[in-house]
């Protein structure tokens, strides 16, 4: 029988809340890092159109946070146009991470993970369905980007 990653997560986090309760800590401590503060950012809604990233990306960086998070349209050559006019718009010292949420097939991944690799991105979220674990561990062969995936 195979159990669906969807499961596996479910369990691992209830596993770990449980162990936090009976060790009285939360999970980072278990772990062994915590931190006092951490860097927000912001993350997209689909916008219609290019410019709507770049306006919502310069007003999240005006406002101050640490950085932006896309979720484009999922056709990968129009994702990664609004992932470039977004890296020239806010510069290169502001961080930028690309949500596919599962659009893509593996060579399509490849592409947009590379085309963000290249503009500094700092992780590459959900390109391929959440279930291919097989062609996950092929896109993270082929890159250096982090590959955040199967939340």
């Amino acid at each position: 029988a195979q159990v669906s990653t969807l499961a596996v997560c479910a369990v691992d986090v209830a596993l770990w809340d449980l162990a936090g309760k009976i060790s009285g800590l939360p999970v980072h401590a278990m772990i062994g890092t915590f931190r006092h503060k951490i860097p927000v950012y912001a993350s997209s809604e689909q916008h219609d159109s290019v410019d709507g990233y770049v306006e919502q990306a310069l007003a999240v960086k005006d406002a101050g946070l640490h950085g932006y998070k896309l979720h484009p349209k999922q056709h990968w050559r129009e994702d990664i146009a609004a992932c470039q006019a977004v890296r020239k718009a806010v510069g290169d010292n502001f961080n930028l991470m690309l949500d596919s949420r599962s659009a893509y097939d593996l060579g399509e991944a490849v592409k947009v993970g590379r085309a963000i690799e290249e503009l500094g991105f700092l992780w590459y979220e959900d390109p391929l369905p959440i279930t291919d674990i097989y062609n996950y561990a092929k896109l993270r062969e082929s890159m250096d980007i982090p590959v955040m995936a199967t939340e």
